[in-house]
Parts: C-alpha cells; structure tokens; sequence
C-alpha cells in the first residue's frame, strides 16, 4: 500500500466495514487528495470495486456510511460503490490514480 494521509486505524476500519457490508470480494481504494502527502485536510473519497453489485448496493453504501461515522466522527466521505470494468469515468479516475487499501 502506498502512503495515504489517514491514521492506520481509520484504514483498518474501513476495511474492516466494507467487508462487513459488501463481503470479502470487496477491493478498496482511497484516492483524492488523501494520496497526496503535501496535501492537508480533505474529504476521504473511496471506491469500493465488486465482481458484480447486489441489488441493494445503495442500502449497503448507506449503512456503511453509517457504521463509520459512529466509529470516526462526522467527516466528509465519498463513496463510489462499481462493479469491476464499469464505464463510469470516476472508476477509471478512481481505479489509475488511487491506493488500493
């Protein structure tokens, strides 16, 4: 993994939930300004990669922002929810510049 500006903990966690919520098929990636080292504050954008989305993605997206604000606090998070190959341009964004977890 290369170096991201959260706490190990916070990383942890994350993974931790988004297994929880999606299972243990789920890829991770933190990408944004969390990536840059010289950069300072900002809000953590995440891409959660699945083999295919359940039909209830969007119910689990909720409950897993849910899970990791009652563990972190209220904090800016986006959270794309993919299925691997998708055409959206945030997913390729997300998936060449960012940090798998």
């Amino acid at each position: 993994m290369g170096k991201v500006r959260l706490p190990p903990e916070t990383v942890r966690l994350i993974k931790e939930l988004a297994v929880k919520h999606f299972g243990p098929s789920v890829r991770v990636y933190l990408f944004g300004s969390r990536t840059d080292p010289n950069k300072r504050g900002g809000d953590i954008d995440l891409l959660f990669e699945l083999p295919s989305l359940p039909e209830d993605w969007f119910r689990r997206k909720i409950k897993f922002l849910v899970d990791l604000e009652d563990h972190i606090g209220e904090q800016k998070v986006d959270l794309l929810v993919k299925s691997e190959g998708s055409d959206d341009p945030w997913y390729r964004i997300a998936k060449e510049t960012g940090i798998e977890l």
